[in-house]
């Protein structure tokens, strides 16, 4: 099973199995066949346990960035509405989207505490205990598993375990937890999703929400808590944080000879897009070549033309002049709007993707755009502007994240720029 390792990595989650991880591969060696598979069986509950972890967190973050669009459809209906309340009922077709996602997410959270009690068990060497970690709750102390164990699971069942075996039925739930929707304006404007409190009611009319269990906040807690539990448990069996390396395939297939051939591309850094390709010769012999889009993209567009370009742009740095068109704008450098347009090449500077449509003189047609606009200060410099497809231009001006996807942008005009550096003029 495979996972993004980025997610666990940068909210911290599940650091401890990145050194349980490093444990096992260092076990391999010099033992005896069998014990390597039971080594490599262990390894696989691991990794499997992380893809349904992803899983999980990819979830739970879609739920908010929903959430928070939600939020900006209404601020986008706000001048024109009346708010002499604390709340108003709310209703979008991205929130219903969004409650869908509510029962497989509470699926992954069910999958990873029944696999990471198969992980326990392993560890232990206890077999005898059921599959299901609910099943395992009824009757803990029955189980041979030392006292810190036993503690460790205890705490996480009381602060949000057991209510996730609760919302088990969830689903049969959705039409009212879509009518306990509000869109609260007091003390901050914010989404609110209301859980049932007896979720094993099936009746709609003797199903109550006096808690106010706030969906997407019950969501987040259960599976940070699930994380410390995790956590906590790698360390009582000595497992120190690491971060965790991004596995990837390598099934390579069937080697023809004769035929030169990419078997596989992985992308290890995707804001530089750098990564590595496995690749089989003509000789039917297997080799890794490490691969950088950017440096390649250098090197293709890198010419005397281009560097000559470069040179009466490279070092400058205006303040963008006001200039009336329509509306007022601002005046973009023409050297430095030539010079954006040839580092482009044609392709989108954000996405990647070459242009679908064509200029007057049948060329790409590109969009040049402020990564930091003249009213925050952006100047008309190599470093600030770049050439967009239409959707990406839509997408950095419109979107609920955009300031967040600018400073993505600006980190790999950088790395551009660094790289066309080391080029010889």
């Amino acid at each position: 099973m495979y996972y993004n390792v980025n997610f666990f990595n940068q909210y911290n989650l599940f650091q401890n199995l990145g050194g349980w991880l490093e444990s096992i591969a260092s076990k391999v060696n010099g033992r005896n066949p069998k014990d390597i598979i039971e080594i490599i069986n262990q390894k696989a509950n691991i990794e499997w346990f992380l893809f349904r972890a992803y899983s999980g967190i990819y979830r739970l973050l879609s739920m908010e960035e929903s959430a928070r669009f939600c939020v900006q459809q209404f601020k986008m209906q706000k001048p024109s509405l009346s708010l002499n309340t604390e709340r108003i009922n709310f209703w979008s077709p991205v929130l219903v989207d969004m409650v869908i996602d509510f029962n497989p997410f509470l699926n992954s959270m069910r999958i990873m505490q029944d696999y990471f009690l198969k992980i326990i068990k392993k560890e232990t060497s206890i077999f005898n205990v059921p599959r299901s970690f609910n099943a395992v709750m009824k009757n803990l102390n029955n189980y041979k598993f030392k006292e810190d164990i036993k503690r460790e699971f205890n705490i996480y069942w009381k602060k949000s375990g057991s209510r996730i075996k609760q919302y088990r039925d969830l689903e049969q739930h959705y039409q009212g937890i879509i009518d306990h929707t509000f869109l609260q304006l007091n003390p901050e404007e914010k989404l609110v999703i209301y859980l049932p409190d007896n979720p094993q009611e099936r009746s709609i009319n003797k199903t109550s929400y006096y808690l106010k269990i706030d969906a997407l906040s019950f969501f987040r807690k259960a599976y940070f808590d699930f994380n410390e539990f995790a956590v906590n448990i790698a360390s009582i069996f000595g497992y120190k944080p690491k971060k965790l390396e991004q596995p990837f395939p390598i099934k390579y297939g069937e080697i023809i000879k004769g035929k030169e051939r990419t078997i596989l591309l992985t992308i290890e850094d995707p804001l530089k897009c750098t990564g590595i390709e496995i690749r089989q010769n003509k000789d039917g012999k297997i080799v890794t070549q490490f691969r950088d889009a950017v440096l390649l993209k250098v090197n293709r567009i890198a010419n005397p033309e281009f560097l000559n370009i470069r040179k009466r742009v490279k070092n400058l740095e205006e303040i963008p002049s006001p200039v009336e068109i329509k509306i007022r704008g601002f005046k973009k450098t023409d050297n430095i709007e030539e010079y954006v347009l040839f580092r482009a090449d044609g392709y989108c500077e954000n996405c990647g993707k070459k242009s679908p449509h064509v200029d007057r003189n049948n060329k790409p047609y590109l969009e040049l755009e402020y990564i930091t606009p003249p009213h925050k200060g952006g100047l008309n410099s190599i470093y600030n502007i770049v050439a967009l497809c239409q959707d990406c231009q839509l997408v950095l001006s419109l979107a609920t994240n955009k300031e967040e996807l600018r400073n993505k942008l600006k980190n790999h005009i950088k790395y551009v720029e660094e790289e066309i550096d080391k080029k010889t003029y």
